[in-house]
């Protein structure tokens, strides 16, 4: 799973222009300092257009490969049984789950 999360820092890092493709929290730091250096800034910066954190980013990588896993075996007739755990949500009742949050 670290390498998935690592192409895809890598990728949506480049998608946002950013040179530092380490980690998506110094990516968004990248691109932070970057539009803070535009000396044509005349309002402030909105937080939107950064990318996500490192932590909420990764979670949001586990989802969506769950997800996909999900989709690659709806045509077998024998999937296996993933486990939600594994990938960023958590159990509330015996038949309901929601994401997983990350406070940080």
């Amino acid at each position: 799973m670290d390498e998935v999360i690592e192409g895809s820092v890598r990728f949506i890092a480049a998608c946002y222009g950013s040179h530092e493709r380490t980690n998506m929290s110094a990516a968004r730091y990248d691109i932070w300092t970057s539009k803070m250096a535009n000396t044509k800034l005349t309002t402030a910066l909105q937080l939107k257009i950064l990318p996500p954190t490192t932590e909420a980013f990764g979670e949001h990588v586990h989802r969506a490969h769950f997800q996909v896993a999900i989709w690659c075996s709806a045509l077998q007739q024998d999937p296996s049984n993933l486990n939600t755990r594994h990938f960023a949500w958590s159990l509330e009742s015996a038949t309901s789950c929601c994401p997983r949050m990350c406070y940080s």
